[in-house]
């Protein structure tokens, strides 16, 4: 759906009729297709919890907002992570499909933090990290912990090769209803979009249009608004997981020698298949969490903290140990240094396998005029 950045456009509101005739302007002039995008405006593929997938999204922020700024800076960060799984292709599929999720650079000699399910079932040869300006690099796994769903991986690169390493939050110690936002590549899609936690809201009969935008990040045609914020607070995994009465609320349920009593942070927050793996930020864009899980309706998402991200670094000892380059690609056989991988075949890959882009897809565009909401299947 075409969306705005309400920062610097409510003086204009006062130049028009009504305050009414110019939030209408306003959304259909900015939702542009990015072909036609007006000059000053910038297009950020973005997803909002309940929104519709489309992988054509013509979110558009002013070229000149704090969200641009910090979007353009975390980019570079964040990389694509794909491999072929070790398992068998699903019943009827002629070959198996590629394994795809994100994840982002956590030292400059090229180490990279992403999901433990996104390549715990990856072949070593098979491996590739993309970074957002297209370029590929061959990766191994340097360390899984399947205990806090993490993994590090190692970039094969050329001497004197650097990268720049995504800032890391000192804890995850929100308030509920800070805002908090993610970077990935849903679905394969390779093309970094944002998600940003909050929830929609309708007007009261006691605020005018102008007052009930002052803190509403994107507004609708219907006039509704979108507050930012989504954070909630820290819970059990298995609570997550699991609803009282033992039922699963996400599909797949545990992963094999994942503690069920670890901290997840509990954000509303849409993510899809593919965001796994990739970065939990604040309102800094700083990252406070790694991307884990998403719930039946697809507008809450649960992550690993950076706390446990911290710690996993230095188990993998990624400050004492430098990456060394290497000028031709070597591999190592993944599954002989991590007894505890074993493939199974009715697992699902979860959040970060199995879908395809077409990049013919015509842009949805009812999502003009309404925000359309969809019941996602969950996923890990």
């Amino acid at each position: 759906m075409g969306q705005f950045d309400i920062p610097g456009f409510l003086p204009e509101w006062r130049t028009n009729k009504t305050e009414q005739a110019s939030l209408n302007d306003k959304l259909q002039s900015d939702a542009q297709p990015i072909g036609v995008l007006r000059e000053g405006f910038e297009r950020i593929p973005t997803q909002l919890p309940g929104d519709r997938w489309d992988p054509n999204d013509v979110t558009a922020y002013r070229a000149n907002s704090g969200t641009v700024a910090q979007y353009r800076q975390a980019k570079e960060s964040v990389v694509f992570v794909e491999s072929t799984s070790n398992l068998p292709p699903a019943p009827g599929a002629e070959k198996k499909s590629p394994s795809v999720g994100s994840g982002f650079v956590a030292t400059p000699d090229g180490r990279v933090v992403t999901g433990y399910h996104v390549v715990k079932d990856a072949k070593p040869e098979s491996l590739v990290v993309t970074l957002s300006n297209g370029k590929k690099y061959q990766a191994e796994i340097e360390h899984l912990d399947p205990k806090t769903e993490l993994a590090v991986l190692r970039l094969h690169r050329q001497p004197y090769e650097t990268f720049k390493p995504l800032a890391m939050a000192q804890n995850s110690d929100l308030q509920p209803g800070e805002r908090v936002s993610a970077l990935g590549y849903p679905r394969g899609v390779k093309e970094l979009f944002l998600s940003v936690g909050g929830r929609w809201q309708q007007p009261s009969a006691y605020e005018s249009p102008a007052q009930f935008a002052q803190n509403k990040m994107f507004l609708a045609a219907d006039g509704s608004g979108f507050l930012p914020g989504g954070f909630k607070g820290k819970v059990t995994l298995a609570s997550m997981l699991y609803t009282p009465d033992g039922k699963e609320r996400i599909q797949g349920g545990l992963l094999p020698g994942e503690d069920p009593n670890r901290t997840v942070i509990s954000t509303d927050l849409k993510v899809e298949p593919g965001n796994s793996g990739g970065p939990l930020l604040n309102q800094n864009f700083e990252a406070i969490g790694v991307i884990a899980m998403t719930d039946l309706k697809g507008s809450k998402a649960g992550s690993t903290p950076i706390e446990d991200v911290r710690k996993v670094l230095a188990d993998a000892r990624v400050f004492d140990k430098p990456n060394v380059p290497v000028t031709r690609a070597s591999f190592l056989d993944q599954t002989n240094r991590f007894p505890f991988l074993r493939p199974e075949a009715t697992k699902s890959p979860g959040l970060s396998n199995h879908w395809e882009y077409n990049a013919n897809t015509p842009a949805n565009a009812t999502n003009l005029q309404f925000r359309l909401r969809e019941r996602l299947a969950p996923y890990r």
